[in-house]
């Protein structure tokens, strides 16, 4: 008799355990479905034509081409660099209403930046890498365009140099000769360096 109880005991024990652990599966698969996924709707695209009020793009993947109205993106300051016939463009946008919403001239961006003193700036690439020349303030690492928005990793010099830091950045102003941007709560202003080569960044 006592056996039996001893058994039951334990069967319980062992059926309840299994139920709350089942209960804290159901509930943490519950949290990650609840959890958004952020898509990025950022189109890599090329710029084919484009006046006063609208461009003609079409995407680099499928070549698909769409003519999108630039008024309100430039009214809003959500088009970083001009609109060059055959540059390259990282874009978001309303298909629906062919309203463009953000775009950075991907091809603009690319090069060889130098602050007024020509011994420290930035250098960026089409392939995600943003690298400091001499900067005291950055050790820069890469870039990504997300859903509009520019995303700087870098580390701080006068911070343990092991810690990454990701956060928004701004370019203010991007033509041909001139990039000003706002990082980190500051701002830098950037003129065009011509190509990137070993024996520039020697030289610097």
């Amino acid at each position: 008799m006592k056996k039996y109880i001893c058994f039951s005991l334990l069967l319980a024990a062992v059926l309840c355990l299994c139920c709350c652990n089942s209960n804290k599966r159901t509930e943490a698969d519950a949290q990650r479905k609840a959890e958004p996924v952020i898509k990025d709707s950022t189109l890599l695209v090329k710029l084919l034509s484009a006046d006063s009020d609208s461009i003609v793009v079409a995407t680099l993947d499928k070549n698909e081409k769409s003519t999108l109205c630039i008024l309100a993106a430039k009214q809003q300051e959500k088009a970083v660099g001009t609109f060059k016939e055959g540059d390259t463009l990282a874009i978001t946008c309303s298909l629906k209403e062919k309203n463009l919403l953000t775009s950075y001239n991907i091809s603009q961006m690319k090069g060889l930046w130098m602050q007024a003193d020509n011994k420290s700036g930035i250098r960026i690439e089409t392939n995600g890498t943003f690298s400091s020349v001499n900067l005291q303030d950055f050790a820069f690492l890469n870039w990504e365009l997300v859903n509009g928005d520019l995303f700087l990793t870098f580390r701080l010099n006068d911070a343990s140099p092991e810690v990454e830091h990701q956060e928004i950045a701004h370019i203010v102003n991007l033509d041909d000769n001139n990039l000003r941007l706002h990082v980190h709560s500051k701002e830098y202003l950037f003129h065009r360096q011509g190509l990137i080569t070993k024996k520039t960044l020697q030289n610097h």
